[in-house]
């Protein structure tokens, strides 16, 4: 696990009423960075019910890591992008990219 993790308080839970990981035949976007899945790419589809409201979210492979290396202790779904910068201090979708020189 990452030293630098996300223990937000989670006040209460949604119960997943499924959870799983297609192969997009269109163009999704994802629920945490607002990002286009395209066809051909996995991502998790995850349904919920909270409230008496079913909700399906839709989440990118690269942002489902960062989700799953930074918060260990629960996640609120569409709002992980806010809870890590306020965590961290950055924002995971404007990180630097790679030099390939290096």
């Amino acid at each position: 696990m990452n030293e630098v993790c996300c223990c937000i308080t989670v006040d209460e839970y949604s119960v997943v009423l499924s959870c799983h990981h297609p192969t997009a035949r269109k163009h999704h976007k994802c629920c945490e960075c607002g990002g286009v899945i395209s066809p051909g790419e996995t991502y998790e589809r995850t349904v919920t019910l909270f409230e008496g409201f079913v909700d399906t979210y839709k989440t990118c492979g690269f942002r489902e890591a960062i989700r799953r290396d930074f918060f260990p202790c629960g996640f609120y779904h569409g709002r992980m992008r806010e809870d890590f910068l306020d965590c961290n201090g950055w924002d995971y979708c404007e990180m630097p990219e790679e030099d390939d020189d290096v």
